[in-house]
């Protein structure tokens, strides 16, 4: 990956994938306090907009400096409304995971789908990063349809620790063509 990265990563019709900005911040910080985000990424869940705006920034810097994780805002096309946000995190010395994350009032939409193969898509075409995982419970269907939709194989199954507790855990992976 070259540094810095641009402010817009990639676009589709409805989906823009893009820097984050401040004015985001509110919406990003509602999305953190949803039930949804509550209970499947309890990590993401921020405590005030002060704190929110503060991590929009610190991730802004990563897509600048190649720190990690890189994290790029999910919006809409059309208004450039924020909906979610997609992400690469190093997973071990090797690897890295893709994470994805929209908000209650936007799912059921095909968004996450979208974001999950667009972002796949532009992360895996520079030739550096060969190989994508996604990790996900057993028990989020949604999440599960986005990574296979985007062309992730299911490599395993199991129980492991997760935010505290144990659950069933699939392990996706999709490689550079």
């Amino acid at each position: 990956m070259k540094f810095p990265l641009p402010d817009l990563l990639c676009k589709n019709d409805q989906l823009v994938i893009r820097r984050f900005l401040p004015a985001d911040a509110p919406l990003i910080f509602a999305y953190s306090q949803e039930e949804c985000t509550r209970r499947e990424l309890p990590d993401e869940v921020f405590d005030s907009l002060e704190e929110t705006a503060e991590i929009i920034d610190g991730l802004n810097q990563n897509s600048k400096t190649g720190e990690w994780p890189i994290v790029y805002c999910v919006a809409l096309s059309g208004n450039d409304t924020p909906i979610g946000h997609v992400s690469l995190s190093p997973i071990g010395e090797e690897a890295i995971e893709i994470g994805y994350s929209i908000g209650e009032a936007w799912q059921g939409k095909g968004y996450g789908c979208q974001a999950t193969a667009l972002f796949t898509q532009w992360a895996l075409t520079d030739g550096e990063i060969k190989k994508l995982y996604g990790i996900v419970k057993e028990s989020n269907p949604a999440s599960i349809r986005c990574l296979e939709k985007a062309g992730y194989r299911m490599t395993a199954a199991e129980e492991r620790d997760c935010f505290g507790s144990r659950y069933l855990i699939r392990e996706y992976v999709r490689e550079a063509e």
